[in-house]
């Protein structure tokens, strides 16, 4: 919204103001300012001057030379126009202007003759060039020696604030305010109008208003006005339309434009001859009915819409724009002034509904206030009144008024308002700040107030005892107040167990074992779902969905994780990435969270189940689990088809169960188009936290080396790693510390229905350095119970 800092010097004195720091304060005081525009800078030395004499340039023909009189003295300037005569008044670019195009004016010297500025056309001044071959002829009652840019009301700043910063201030949607408020933020008065509604001359007009739907339209004024004359606006009335972005058209539709724009308030004008017996209903649209806008645009209209209309047909769409049947023309010489209240919600949902967003639309969707009604129809005569001076009031004012008149007070204390500020704000100041403000203020004692809010700040934003803090805080300047911390004991957070897990196990995945964490949406769509036989019914859907693919809230990570996993293919030939996320479930109603991570290797040296065994032992030990157990799932406890179904395990500690580990099932990853060897680890949070840990202590180094041995076993195929890792621990618990799986191996070489499983297994003792015989007597007595067990040690 663009505010013209002259129109706001009617109402409240700035010439004392810097207009730039003036924006500032007002972005901290009140709304953003984006910019500032000095709409004269192209005018600066630009004066208007009287043309004394013209002679002949010596040595130019299509050259003369004049004497100009800019009202401080006698100049001479080289001219090429032919239009030009002794006594107009013309403007004159004086030595040190700049024109347009970033053109300089200096001392020249034109074919031996000096010139001591230039005489200028409408173009090269930025302005409407009717005659492009000449200067600019003025009128020849011009004073000589005015700023230019006065005499076409350029000399102005224009001000553009940001809309959303006014969202909630519907009392700063025109000058009027905005100077009311500036008035408050400089500490200055405030010039306000009298509002006087103007008494019939006669009665000839009787306007019947009937409101059938009271609560889209709370107030609604009108008044009949005879005697008018179109034609043009004042050039300064003119002007200030243009600077704030509205094309001039006529007095009555200018005056109409110039209240809004002023006052906030939208009013529309109704040739008063087209309106069949003078009746106005404000009623909801049928459904079907058509209206023609001023814009020339037919629109269809819906029973939520609200309308203005005539005894036949709609002559108007409520508080967005008129219709093309009702309008002022050149023939018009009565109008009827409708001053209405609209619902906000209403007409933001016409406007927007129809793709017609305008001016007045965009003030009534803030919520008015309906005081506003009288006032605006008040204004709108005395502006008219300048360019139809015969113009007679011929209708009593019409106001029919449904609004809620009940007025707003709030009490506060200035102890309260101090506190919350943390300053200590005079009681004077308090008073005079909200009387400026616009609140009526009535002293209970030194330390209380019980204030009315003014109309025009109760439609939407003072409510509370808070919102006067702010109002007081806003205008002493938040920069005024001393950042001092509050007096309170700071007491430390309680540790969220949860969350600490969460941070561990991204820890363990994205530092230690090198995964990649992702992040997906919350959402699946049917065709995954259907994938995976997951029923649809057993999803919670959403009632505005991004896409079709992303219709119902997810019960598992896995489908997504199977997508990103198909897509990274496409650049990957391996990868390990994982997720820490919500699911949503429907029966019972809950949020759960799951870990899953995926292991993906197109060309995998060995089975990928056992690499993210491993991993899930890892992880395990370093959340301090150690009593856990990896184990055969029971065939209740797998229900998904994405399992596998020979590699798949249970990760449990006692009775709770903390998750699975499995490689992709062969027909789901064609399904996903994943032509990689893919396993998973995935693990219910809840759980985990549930689960006993053992708390992370710090044990000196090793002070005694370890010994490792390396031995291979040929076992039945049907053989899991687990249970020849326990028959090695068994042989000593105190010396051997741990046993890893390095290598299995099916194929040539071995029996059939046997594989191979290769171990390191590490001897080490706390108190001493292990002795060769010793080492010796563990090797043997390992492979010795091993042989015990069925199991065959290669190389025995």
């Amino acid at each position: 919204m663009k505010i013209s800092l002259n129109w706001l010097k009617d109402y409240v004195d700035l010439s004392d103001q810097n207009p730039n720091e003036l924006g500032l304060k007002f972005t901290m005081a009140s709304a953003e300012i984006e910019g500032i525009e000095d709409l004269g800078k192209s005018f600066d030395k630009v004066v208007t001057a009287k043309i004394l004499e013209i002679s002949p340039h010596p040595d130019a023909d299509k050259l003369q030379v004049t004497k100009v009189d800019n009202g401080k003295e006698v100049l001479q300037v080289v001219c090429g126009a032919k239009n030009i005569a002794v006594g107009q008044i013309i403007p004159l670019a004086e030595v040190g202007a700049t024109l347009v195009g970033d053109f300089k004016i200096k001392v020249s010297n034109k074919r031996g003759v000096e010139s001591f500025g230039m005489l200028c056309a409408a173009s090269e001044l930025g302005l409407p060039d009717d005659n492009s071959d000449g200067i600019l002829i003025l009128d020849p009652e011009t004073p000589i020696g005015r700023p230019f840019g006065d005499l076409v009301g350029k000399n102005d700043f224009l001000i553009e604030i940001d809309n959303k910063s006014l969202t909630h201030r519907p009392d700063l949607w025109g000058h009027y305010g905005i100077a009311r408020e500036m008035a408050a933020v400089l500490h200055k008065d405030f010039k306000k109008h009298g509002f006087e509604i103007p008494k019939p001359d006669e009665i000839k007009t009787e306007i019947k208003v009937t409101i059938e739907d009271k609560e889209l339209c709370p107030r609604y004024s009108a008044m009949a006005f005879d005697n008018i004359t179109i034609t043009d606006s004042p050039d300064w009335l003119k002007q200030r339309l243009i600077n704030t972005g509205s094309k001039p058209i006529n007095n009555v539709v200018d005056a109409t434009n110039y209240v809004m724009f002023e006052l906030g308030q939208p009013v529309h004008s109704f040739d008063a001859n087209k309106i069949k017996d003078h009746t106005i209903i404000i009623r909801r649209a049928k459904d079907g009915e058509v209206l023609t806008t001023l814009d020339e645009v037919e629109r269809k209209l819906t029973p939520d819409m609200l309308i203005i209309a005539g005894i036949d047909n709609p002559i108007a769409l409520a508080g967005v724009m008129g219709n093309q049947n009702s309008e002022v023309d050149n023939n018009t010489t009565s109008v009827i002034l409708e001053s209405a209240n609209f619902h906000a919600a209403s007409v933001r949902r016409t406007a927007v509904s129809l793709g017609l967003r305008t001016e007045a639309s965009s003030r009534f969707e803030k919520s008015l206030d309906s005081e506003m009604t009288t006032q605006a129809i008040s204004r709108f005569y005395d502006i008219l009144k300048e360019t139809s001076p015969n113009i007679k009031v011929i209708s009593n004012l019409v106001d029919i008024d449904y609004s809620n008149k009940e007025a707003t007070f709030i009490e506060v204390s200035r102890e309260f308002i101090n506190r919350r500020l943390g300053t200590e704000i005079s009681n004077d100041f308090i008073k005079t700040t909200l009387t400026s403000l616009g609140f009526t203020v009535e002293e209970l004692d030194n330390q209380n107030y019980k204030l009315k809010v003014p109309t025009y700040r109760a439609t939407k934003d003072i409510a509370i005892a808070e919102d006067i803090v702010e109002e007081i805080g806003r205008i002493y300047g938040y920069d005024n107040i001393s950042p001092v911390a509050p007096k309170l004991d700071v007491k430390p957070l309680a540790e969220d167990p949860k969350h600490i897990l969460r941070k561990k196990l991204k820890e363990v995945f994205s530092v230690t074992l090198g995964f990649k964490e992702v992040y997906n949406y919350s959402f699946n769509g049917t065709e995954q779902l259907e994938k995976l036989d997951f029923k649809i019914e057993n999803h919670v859907k959403l009632r505005n969905p991004l896409s079709k693919d992303q219709e119902y809230l997810r019960t598992s990570l896995i489908p997504n994780m199977l997508d990103l996993v198909s897509r990274n293919l496409r650049n990957f030939s391996k990868f390990s990435l994982y997720e820490v996320g919500k699911v949503f479930l429907k029966n019972p109603n809950e949020e759960k969270e799951y870990l899953c991570a995926f292991i993906v290797d197109k060309k995998p040296q060995t089975p990928l189940f056992f690499q993210a065994k491993t991993y899930a032992e890892l992880m395990l030990q370093k959340l301090g689990i150690s009593d856990f157990e990896i184990r055969l799932p029971n065939e209740n406890e797998i229900n998904e088809i994405f399992y596998h179904p020979s590699r798949t395990a249970v990760i449990a500690q006692r009775k709770v169960t903390i998750g699975f580990i499995s490689e992709i099932h062969p027909s789901v990853s064609q399904d996903f188009g994943i032509n990689a060897k893919a396993s998973f680890i995935y693990l219910d949070v809840q759980a985990l936290n549930q689960v006993n840990r053992k708390k992370d202590k710090f044990k000196e180094l090793a002070k005694y080396p370890h010994v490792p041995f390396d031995v291979s076993v040929i076992v039945d195929k049907r053989t899991y790693v687990n249970d020849v890792i326990k028959t090695i621990e068994k042989v000593n618990k105190q010396l051997i510390k741990d046993v890893n799986l390095f290598d299995i191996y099916e194929g040539a070489n071995l029996p059939e229905n046997k594989k191979s499983f290769a171990f390191t297994i590490n001897f080490y003792s706390k108190e001493r350095t292990l002795e060769p015989q010793e080492i010796r007597d563990l090797q043997v007595n390992i492979m010795k119970s091993l042989n015990d067990k069925g199991f065959e040690v290669r190389g025995s």
